[in-house]
């Protein structure tokens, strides 16, 4: 039942270019003096009848939603104004590149290893 609800709900999804929208969010970054744009490695729009859904992936998703969602909020309340959509909506997701590099990673020796030498 619920895949068939997800179906019905994203079907009238339709991704839409997202030059608009780029634009868009760096100059609210520039206006707010926002100097993490680095951390950002993706953004995907959708869109609705009245919708309008932005999909960022981030290094570092905290940073871009902001102390108790502030800079994200202030983001959507600006998109909206600057959109022709009712509704704006803004889903962060977290880049998994760098945590997946760490979980693969092991060290050649250990700290426990090493002994400090008084000379």
């Amino acid at each position: 039942m619920k895949k068939v609800k997800k179906f019905f709900k994203n079907i009238f999804r339709i991704r839409i270019n997202s030059n608009f929208v780029k634009r868009s969010m760096i100059f609210y970054f520039q206006q707010n003096n926002w100097k993490y744009q680095d951390t950002i490695t993706d953004i995907k729009v959708y869109r609705t009848f009245k919708t309008l859904y932005i999909t960022v992936t981030s290094h570092h998703p905290g940073i871009f939603i902001g102390k108790g969602g502030l800079f994200i909020n202030g983001l959507e309340q600006f998109m909206l104004s600057d959109t022709p959509f009712e509704k704006v909506k803004i889903d962060v997701l977290e880049c998994k590149l760098w945590s997946n590099l760490y979980k693969n990673f092991k060290p050649k020796f250990s700290i426990k290893s090493l002994k400090i030498v008084e000379g």
